[in-house]
C-alpha cells in the first residue's frame, strides 16, 4: 500500500500501477456539530441563527473522499504536503476562536452589514457568466430566508460577494477586513511555502501581501457555486483551485456544503447552477467516464483543494463562508518577471510579480 493517496482513483492506481491505495484517513465528526456545542466534536457557536434544515437527499451524507485530521493532529508542513502531491484535505478545529464567526451570526450580520448591496444570484458573477439576479442588501436576504422566500425555484438565489486586496477588502463596507477574517497559523504556514513570503503580523493588511480576493458568501439550502477550477484555496466552513494565476483556501462558519470535486484531468468549468448539475449532469457525465469525488463540510471545516481541482458546492443547510484565493500555486510555470515588469500596467492587471516587495507596489499602483 501507498503512503499517501494521490489524485488518481483506487482503481485507477491498481490498473496503472498494481499499486494499492489506503483508505481516506477519517476522524469522529458529527453530522449535525451545530446541535451539540458542549461537546468537543461539535460547534460551540451553534447554529448563529440560520437554521439547520438539510436537503433530504443529504440528510444522513457525512461520507468524505479525502484524508480528514483534527487540527491538533496536522501541521502547516503536512497541510503544504498535501497541496505538494495535490492531495484535498479537511481540518476540523482550526476555526475554534476565528473572529470571523462571531460576526457571521444572522443577526449581527444584519446589524454590522445589513445595509451592504450585494449581488443576489443563481451562480457567482451572474453577469460576467450569464446567470440571472438582482442587487439587494443583506437584510432583506437574511428575511427571504427567514421566510423560505427565496427566488430561484430549484436553483435558489444566494449572495456571494468578492473583495479584492486590499482596495476592497479594507474598505468601510468590507465584511472580511484583515483584523477579522484572519488566516489560521498552520494555513499560513502551508501557504507561505508556495513560493511567496507574508508578513510575520497576522490581523494586518500587510499580512494579506498573497492575498488576492476575499469571497464572502451567504446561501440557502440548494444554492451553491457552479464546478470550476483555479489555484490552490482554503475554505473555512464559515474555502486551494489552478489554471488562474491564485492559489485559495475556504472555510464554514455556519451549514453545511457537499462538495464536488474532479482530479486536475477531468477538470469542469460550468455555468449551470449547481444543485441542477448535481442531480441531472453527474449521472451523465459518470457515464461517459469523468470521476467526481465529494466531501461533506460542516460548520467549523476547514477543506484545502488543490490547484487544477475542478470543484463545486451545493449547500446542503443554509450555510455562511469565505473563501480566500491566493496568489501562490505550486505546478504552474512561473512568469518572467523581467518580462511582466515591462507591460504597461494596464496590461497587465493582475499579473504576478515574483516577489512580495512588487506585488505590494502593483496593489499600490493599480
Amino acid at each position: 500500500m501507498i503512503d499517501k493517496p494521490g489524485p488518481i482513483s483506487p482503481d485507477e492506481a491498481i490498473k496503472y500501477f498494481n499499486i494499492t491505495q489506503r483508505p481516506p484517513r477519517t476522524i469522529d465528526r458529527l453530522k449535525r456539530p451545530e446541535l451539540y456545542p458542549n461537546d468537543k466534536r461539535g460547534w460551540k457557536y451553534g447554529d448563529g441563527g440560520w437554521g439547520s434544515q438539510r436537503i433530504p437527499w443529504a440528510e444522513d451524507d457525512m461520507d468524505c473522499d479525502y484524508d480528514a485530521y483534527w487540527a491538533d493532529e496536522i501541521t502547516g508542513e503536512e497541510i503544504f504536503g498535501y497541496l505538494a502531491r495535490s492531495s484535498p484535505v479537511l481540518i476540523r478545529g482550526l476555526l475554534d476562536d476565528w473572529p470571523m464567526v462571531n460576526v457571521s451570526t444572522a443577526d449581527q450580520l444584519k446589524k454590522l452589514h445589513g445595509g451592504i448591496q450585494t449581488l443576489l444570484s443563481n451562480i457567482p458573477y451572474a453577469d460576467k457568466f450569464g446567470g440571472e439576479g438582482i442587487w439587494t442588501n443583506i437584510s432583506a436576504y437574511i428575511d427571504m430566508i427567514r421566510e423560505q422566500k427565496v427566488p430561484g425555484g430549484r436553483s435558489p438565489w444566494y449572495m456571494f460577494r468578492g473583495h479584492r486586496v486590499p482596495h476592497e477588502s479594507e474598505s468601510e463596507d468590507s465584511i472580511v477586513p484583515a483584523d477579522v477574517c484572519t488566516t489560521p497559523p498552520k494555513v499560513a504556514t502551508a501557504m507561505k511555502m508556495l513560493h511567496y513570503r507574508a508578513d510575520e503580523k497576522p490581523g494586518t493588511p500587510l499580512a494579506r501581501i498573497t492575498d488576492v480576493n476575499l469571497q464572502w458568501s451567504l446561501g440557502i439550502e440548494g444554492s451553491g457555486a457552479p464546478t470550476h477550477f483555479h489555484n490552490v484555496a482554503w475554505y473555512a466552513q464559515l474555502r486551494c483551485f489552478c489554471c488562474r494565476l491564485y492559489c485559495r483556501r475556504v472555510g464554514l462558519m455556519f451549514g453545511a456544503k457537499k462538495w464536488i470535486l474532479q482530479p486536475p484531468h477531468n477538470m469542469i468549468m460550468s455555468n449551470q447552477p449547481p444543485l441542477i448539475f448535481y442531480e441531472d449532469a453527474i449521472p451523465k457525465l459518470k457515464e461517459r467516464g469523468v470521476r467526481f469525488t465529494t466531501c461533506m463540510q460542516t460548520a467549523g471545516d476547514v477543506v484545502i483543494v488543490p490547484e487544477c481541482w475542478g470543484h463545486g458546492v451545493v449547500n446542503v443547510q443554509p450555510s455562511i463562508s469565505v473563501a480566500i484565493e491566493e496568489i501562490n500555486y505550486i505546478w504552474r510555470v512561473r512568469q518572467n518577471p523581467n518580462i511582466v515588469n515591462r507591460l504597461p500596467m494596464n496590461k497587465r492587471a493582475y499579473l504576478v510579480v515574483h516577489n512580495a516587495e512588487a506585488a505590494e507596489k502593483d496593489s499600490r499602483l493599480n
